[in-house]
């Protein structure tokens, strides 16, 4: 009698199994919410943006569909701009410090592919990506540009992930020499030379002594892009408090600017009060001082290292409330940056 009992069980058992599975194999057991892609904390989406001149650049952002099964019909999904992700960020973020706070992209320097789109029936990724253009001329790499989005509505009744409908869209500026969000890391080595001037007081007519006792230079900078052919390095053997957060202050004294120009020469200017003076000459492999260059790393790949070599001499302001300022003797630095 037992025997038959626990064989009209496993009867039972294996008949609502076998129901089960043919269920969820034809039925959504889970709503279909849409939403906005996100990678990072406070729903930050995170786009490289290369720097151009009169043009903008393309980047893409995606809404996705959740679901184990793909939408069964076309989906209208109407987009605003957030009002709410922005302030939480500055507030969650740097508190107080109000003079690190992202900034909102200016309206005029973006444009969506469109604020209404088409999320198609049976889509296999489950998602769609949106178009944007940004105008990233002159933008700065010490700010956080924004542009904030929602969804605004959905259409066939369906509805929105709680804790994804909404995205910080954030522009990371970059060109060929460095990126904005992340660090960009050189090796500086170089040294301070010793000089003396030949019958004028041009820079270029100085000459370079052959000191056994340099003093050499040995440190890790951090690049930033600055527009789609400069970036800007620290000078010589300057410092700076914290490597990857440099104060306005610090970048006025001491950071300088290096243009790349299509024949790969580098330009040398200041960023801010320091006063730079580049000095042309030959290296010993017959190529010009202030060149950039890509060099293979051996044979067998196509990999290469960038490197900037570069020969100045500069000068930091003593006292910048004098008047006229009053500067710190030259330094002449010959130095080479190879991006890590």
């Amino acid at each position: 009698m037992k025997k038959v009992v626990y064989g009209l069980v496993v009867a039972a058992v294996i008949g609502i199994t076998a129901c089960n599975e043919e269920d969820f194999s034809s039925k959504e057991y889970y709503d279909y919410l849409f939403y906005l892609l996100s990678k990072e904390t406070h729903n930050v989406y995170i786009a490289p943006h290369p720097y151009t001149e009169g043009e903008e650049t393309l980047g893409y952002f995606s809404i996705g569909c959740g679901g184990s099964l793909s939408n069964p019909e076309d989906v209208a999904i109407e987009l605003e701009h957030d009002t709410i992700l922005f302030n939480r960020y500055n507030r969650l973020t740097f508190d107080i410090d109000t003079p690190k706070f992202a900034r909102l992209l200016p309206r005029h320097r973006y444009h969506i592919g469109g604020m209404n789109i088409n999320f198609p029936a049976h889509s296999r990724e489950q998602y769609v990506k949106v178009p944007i253009y940004v105008d990233t001329y002159g933008l700065s790499p010490d700010s956080i540009y924004f542009v904030p989005l929602a969804i605004k509505s959905v259409s066939g009744g369906y509805g929105t992930n709680p804790e994804k409908f909404n995205i910080l869209y954030r522009i990371a500026v970059e060109n060929d020499y460095a990126e904005h969000v992340r660090n960009t890391i050189y090796s500086q080595r170089g040294t301070l030379l010793l000089v003396e001037y030949g019958e004028s007081e041009d820079v270029n007519d100085v000459v370079i002594i052959d000191d056994p006792a340099r003093t050499p230079i040995v440190e890790t900078r951090i690049i930033k892009p600055l527009s789609i052919h400069s970036a800007r390095s620290i000078a010589g053997d300057e410092k700076v408090v914290k490597m990857e957060t440099p104060t306005l202050a610090e970048l006025e004294k001491s950071a300088i600017i290096l243009t790349v120009a299509e024949d790969n020469r580098v330009r040398i200017s200041s960023y801010g009060t320091v006063q730079v003076e580049q000095i042309d000459g030959t290296m010993a492999d017959g190529d010009p001082w202030n060149i950039y260059r890509e060099e293979r790393i051996n044979m067998v790949d196509e990999s290469v290292n960038k490197l900037f070599y570069l020969r100045y001499r500069y000068r930091t302001v003593s006292n910048a409330d004098a008047n006229p300022p009053v500067y710190n003797s030259w330094k002449y630095v010959q130095e080479t940056l190879k991006r890590q």
